[in-house]
C-alpha cells in the first residue's frame, strides 16, 4: 500500500510553455531548473516538469514512448 507520494514527474513537450504555467500563473516557486526539467517545491511534495525526450533516459523507452504516442505513462520512484 502506498502511504505517500513525495515527488510527481510530468512529462512535457514544451517545457518553457509549461515551466510559464506553474509558475506565473500558479504561483509554484522554482527550486531548480537545467535544460531539461523544472521542479517546483510545495509544502509536501515535488513535482518536476521532464521533457520527454529527456524522460527515456530516466524511466526508459517503454514508458516514456506510451506517453508520446498518446497514451498515459506514470512512474513511482522510490527515495531513501
Amino acid at each position: 500500500m502506498i502511504s505517500k507520494i513525495n515527488a510527481t514527474v510530468l512529462f512535457v513537450d514544451d517545457l518553457d510553455t509549461c515551466a510559464a504555467f506553474y509558475r506565473d500563473t500558479l504561483g509554484f516557486k522554482v527550486g531548480f531548473s537545467d535544460d531539461a526539467s523544472v521542479a517546483f517545491g510545495t509544502k509536501d511534495q515535488d513535482f518536476l516538469l521532464l521533457k520527454i525526450g529527456n524522460a527515456v533516459e530516466m524511466v526508459g523507452e517503454e514508458s516514456a514512448g506510451a506517453w508520446s504516442r498518446g497514451g498515459q505513462a506514470s512512474a513511482i520512484m522510490r527515495g531513501g
